[in-house]
């Protein structure tokens, strides 16, 4: 299987569509969700979905996330 990490800031409406469109794919899904923000509701949607979620600062990922 085909693990997916998703890093998101926000209100995760992209992720949750993310998320939702390989639920069930036998070969291809979501395992992480990683958030430089730690009360991003990206997280809690990941959340509701059962998807573990991280929170790592920026600096860790110099390049990915925009200030």
């Amino acid at each position: 299987m085909i693990h997916l990490a998703i890093f998101a800031s926000g209100n995760g409406t992209n992720a949750e569509n993310i998320i939702r469109y390989f639920s069930g794919h036998s070969l291809i899904g979501v395992a992480l969700v990683i958030s430089n923000k730690p009360d991003a509701y990206v997280l809690q949607r990941a959340k509701h979905h059962h998807i573990n979620t991280a929170v790592m600062a920026s600096c860790a990922f110099p390049g990915i996330f925009v200030p």
